[in-house]
């Protein structure tokens, strides 16, 4: 999905790798049965509107019930 996309082909070099990815999010979310996961809409800022222009611009929310834990990450996108 997006945010694997995200992850794996950032902008400005910074992108990580499977390998990356998979150690983050099981270190972030290890037990993914109990994960509400929300995609919020983004334009209640222009922050974001490059973004949007390009290739998109996302703001998730995580809220792990079972550890009582509430994440929250974004992603602007402009890849190649």
């Amino acid at each position: 999905g997006i945010y694997r996309t995200s992850f794996l082909d950032a902008p400005q070099g910074a992108a990580g790798t499977e390998e990356e990815f998979n150690q983050l999010n099981d270190r972030l979310f290890p037990d993914k049965d109990h994960l509400h996961i929300y995609l919020w809409n983004n334009e209640f800022t222009n922050y974001y509107n490059n973004g949007r222009y390009w290739d998109g611009a996302y703001v998730w929310s995580v809220y792990d019930e079972k550890r009582k834990r509430f994440t929250v990450f974004d992603a602007t996108l402009v890849l190649d």
